[in-house]
């Protein structure tokens, strides 16, 4: 639920993404079939982020 609501964050604080990612890089050891769905999931919404925001700097 927190991986969720951490991912929902970032769409509106963009900064947040990279450090998301340092925190589920760190879940490795911890993994159970919902926290690796979870983790998957969140990971999709911080590569959408970061397509967006490389998108928006090159029309810029």
């Amino acid at each position: 639920m927190m991986i969720k609501l951490a991912a929902k964050m970032c769409r509106f604080v963009p900064e947040l993404a990279n450090e998301l990612v340092a925190c589920l890089d760190m879940l490795e050891y911890e993994m159970t079939p919902s926290i690796v769905a979870a983790r998957r999931n969140a990971m999709k919404v911080v590569e959408s982020l970061r397509k967006k925001n490389d998108e928006k700097i090159r029309y810029d």
